[in-house]
C-alpha cells in the first residue's frame, strides 16, 4: 500500500471536518507528543510542533503512516514506547522527527 500523504487534523481525534492540511509522503515533521486514540481500530497519533495531529500507526491493521528518524544528538537514547509497547515516536521537544511514510 502506498500512502501518498498524511492528513493533519486540528484535534487528536480523527474527524474529516477537522482536517487542516495534507503533508506529502517524505515530509519531515517534529512530533512533540503522542497519544493512543481508540477509534477506527486504534491509532497512535502525534502532535506536531507546528500544530495539528497526524496518525503515526494504525494499531489494529499495523499500518505505519510515519517512521521515526533519529537526530544525531539523540544517539544512544532509548525509544519512547506507547502503553501498548509500540514505538511512540517523539515524546518531548528536541526528540526524534517523523517522516510521512509512503507505504
Amino acid at each position: 500500500t502506498t500512502i501518498p500523504y498524511s492528513a493533519v487534523h486540528r484535534n487528536v481525534r480523527i474527524e474529516k471536518a477537522s482536517e487542516v492540511m495534507r503533508l506529502p509522503a517524505g515530509r519531515l515533521v517534529d512530533v512533540v507528543e503522542t497519544r493512543y486514540v481508540d477509534r477506527d481500530g486504534g491509532h497512535i497519533r502525534g502532535r506536531l510542533a507546528s500544530g495539528g495531529w497526524i496518525s503515526l500507526v494504525n494499531v489494529e491493521d499495523n499500518v505505519q503512516y510515519a517512521k521515526k528518524i533519529d537526530r544525531p544528538n539523540n544517539a544512544g537514547r532509548p525509544t519512547p514506547l506507547a502503553p501498548d509497547g509500540t514505538p511512540a515516536g517523539a515524546a518531548a521537544s528536541g526528540s526524534p522527527s517523523a517522516a510521512a511514510s509512503n507505504g
